[in-house]
């Protein structure tokens, strides 16, 4: 799994390709993110944004997040 995710942040809706191309369920995708995060491979992602196991905040896609607010820019679809 590690080397099949792309550099984080990860956009939206990816684990849905990801799944697919490795014939895996939704949950053992998550699963093993899930423990590549809590081993510290990856940070934990929460809508664009990166923090580390102490919450801070380490990263985010300024794509879909506005760096001075963290908080979610709107969708212009």
């Amino acid at each position: 799994m590690k080397e099949i995710l792309p550099p984080q942040p990860w956009p939206p809706f990816m684990e849905k390709e990801i799944v697919s191309s490795l014939g895996c369920s939704p949950q053992a995708y998550f699963n093993a993110v899930n423990y590549l995060i809590q081993t510290g491979v990856f940070y934990k992602q929460k809508n664009g944004v990166l923090y580390d196991t102490s919450g801070k905040v380490v990263g985010l896609d300024e794509t879909r997040v506005d760096a001075s607010t963290l908080q979610s820019k709107e969708n212009p679809l």
